[in-house]
């Protein structure tokens, strides 16, 4: 009998509770007729045994094993094969489903997900999702894709934004089995090997790209359970910066290819870069097992990437949030921090900065303030905490009339320039000018 679906699950040392409610989430799905594919990842907790015995009690499961984590032996890549060979491809299983080891599925999850599958013969059924808390279960929040069913590559632009948030993980999806060489092709060769925690967003936003039906649900049929300790929150490998330029190009490609490539898309894009670089900021900031002097350089590695100083330079929001970070610093450590952040924030001036200063000096003297702060949004990530930098930053942002850069700009100089006059009185010239604008809206 040909199964309807076959479920994915890879597993490593697990929380037991975790794992059991992950298994039988698909065990108790009210359409029974699939296979359940499920990898010991090098597990060296009771994981091995907890497998056995649901794979003892439901013949549905299948078991294989590689014994170090995250590494195949020749001999375990050829059983792997095998049980694929066997019990997918030449069993002719219809579609494929992943889960993750700690989540767990909607009871009617392949029913409904298999049944608009065969209606409307699309490559994807994508459904959404409920975060929930990691001790009590509790739903924090929902993440509901748009209804849509989507052929001949056409989708617009605010189904292409309210959809990109389901297109990050891959889990929560039906896909028809054509996709499977594809899905394991992705996995295992196409991605950048040192991509970890953005791997899923890559495989789903290629795979995506190639597809011609996608059909979405906006019911939520996937519970995604937030951990604390997991590679998301805690891992700030320096690929990881990297990785929102890699998404973020993946992201332009899906765009292109279901022809909704704009100024608008580009921009949505971008967002979505910048709040990656502020998971990353968020990180280091609050992670206590990170040393100070490696959170400071972290954020001088933030500041060298190419690809972040590109968009600094188009956005004042990048450079901003880098501000806000180290204020935050010197908040949680104290003012003792404060030269080691300087020194080690700032660059060597060269004479090519120094020319920039003196273009800023130009631009100020001809009134051009516009033009003034896009040239000083180069010293910002290169020279950011220098007195001349912080000098003209405010005085433009003065001129500008930019309530937003004149506050920040502030607390900026409050915490790292106290003591220098000429910043200082223009600080309280901006204080003067809040407290003269309260007036004038009473």
């Amino acid at each position: 009998m040909v199964a309807k679906a076959a479920f994915l699950m890879r597993t490593y040392n697990t929380e037991e509770r975790f794992l059991r409610r992950a298994i039988e989430s698909v065990l108790n799905q009210s359409e029974t007729n699939f296979v359940f594919f499920i990898r010991d990842n090098g597990s060296t907790d009771n994981t091995k045994n907890i497998l056995k015995e649901y794979a003892k009690l439901d013949e549905r499961i299948i078991l294989y094993r590689n014994n170090k984590n995250n590494y195949h032996t020749d001999a375990e890549n050829r059983e792997r094969e095998e049980i694929f060979n066997k019990y997918f491809i030449e069993a002719e299983v219809e579609y494929f489903a992943v889960i993750d080891s700690d989540d767990y599925y909607d009871v009617d999850f392949l029913k409904i997900t298999y049944e608009e599958a065969k209606k409307n013969n699309v490559d994807i059924v994508i459904v959404g999702n409920n975060f929930i808390k990691e001790k009590d279960e509790q739903i924090t929040s929902t993440r509901i894709p748009p209804r849509l069913i989507l052929d001949n590559k056409k989708i617009s632009y605010n189904h292409f934004c309210n959809l990109y948030g389901s297109l990050r993980t891959l889990w929560g999806k039906l896909y028809s089995r054509k996709w499977w060489e594809k899905y394991w092709y992705e996995l295992n060769l196409g991605r950048p090997t040192e991509l970890i925690s953005g791997s899923d967003t890559y495989v789903i936003l290629t795979i995506v790209s190639e597809m011609n039906k996608i059909c979405t649900l906006n019911i939520p049929l996937y519970n995604y359970r937030v951990r604390q300790g997991s590679v998301y929150t805690s891992s700030i490998d320096l690929f990881r910066i990297k990785e929102g330029e890699i998404l973020f190009n993946k992201g332009v490609e899906c765009a292109k290819a279901w022809n909704v490539l704009n100024e608008q898309s580009v921009t949505f894009l971008c967002n979505v870069y910048f709040n990656h670089i502020k998971d990353l900021l968020l990180i280091i900031t609050t992670n206590n097992n990170i040393k100070i002097d490696d959170k400071i350089e972290y954020i001088r590695k933030v500041l060298n990437d190419k690809f972040f100083c590109m968009l600094c330079k188009k956005n004042d929001e990048f450079i901003y949030e880098i501000y806000k970070t180290l204020v935050l610093l010197i908040k949680i450590y104290g003012c003792d921090i404060k030269q080691k952040i300087i020194s080690t924030i700032n660059l060597e001036i060269t004479s090519y900065q120094q020319k920039i200063y003196e273009e800023v000096l130009i631009d100020i003297d001809n009134n051009d303030f516009l033009n003034a702060n896009i040239r000083i949004r180069t010293l910002l990530t290169e020279l950011p905490l220098t007195t001349e930098t912080i000098y003209l930053k405010l005085f433009i942002e003065i001129k500008r009339k930019n309530k937003e850069g004149m506050d920040l700009f502030s607390y900026v100089a409050n915490n790292f320039f106290y003591e220098d006059k000429e910043i200082m009185d223009l600080v309280n010239f901006i204080q003067n000018l809040n407290k003269d604008m309260i007036v004038d809206d009473k």
